[in-house]
């Protein structure tokens, strides 16, 4: 359902916002909102055990936060310097990262918000990091 209309998306966050906009919301369950917070909160916290303190560069899942409101406002995708850290870290490559994190999230899409926008920005992202593959 997601990747049809994620088409003519112009940028991997315009494919987000499309995506969120698509789920009704009262597909969403407390179990899948519940499956998102906690895959927000394990991912920032193991940025942590790789080192990486606090974003201040960009949004991204490694900023701080002072409480639920300003943890639900953060997007669950690293900045492109933390992510270069993860990498780095881990002796993966971009496109590789993305297609586990997509094979995660596609298995919620059609179930929450959060899910389907991350899928969409996910798919994006790797389209993106084709061409630059292809270009250079």
């Amino acid at each position: 359902m997601a990747a049809k209309n994620e088409a003519h998306a112009s940028s991997a966050m315009q494919a987000a916002v499309r995506a969120f906009a698509l789920v009704p919301a009262s597909s969403q369950s407390d179990g899948t909102l519940w499956l998102a917070r906690v895959c927000r909160t394990a991912s920032h916290e193991l940025g942590h055990c790789f080192g990486m303190d606090h974003c201040v560069y960009y949004a991204c899942s490694m900023q701080g936060s002072a409480g639920l409101s300003e943890d639900a406002r953060q997007p669950p995708y690293l900045c492109p310097v933390d992510l270069a850290k993860v990498l780095c870290a881990t002796g993966a490559d971009t496109s590789d990262w993305y297609r586990a994190l997509l094979k995660f999230c596609e298995r919620f899409e059609d179930q929450d918000r959060t899910f389907a926008a991350f899928s969409a920005w996910l798919r994006h992202r790797l389209s993106t990091v084709s061409e630059e593959s292809s270009s250079s």
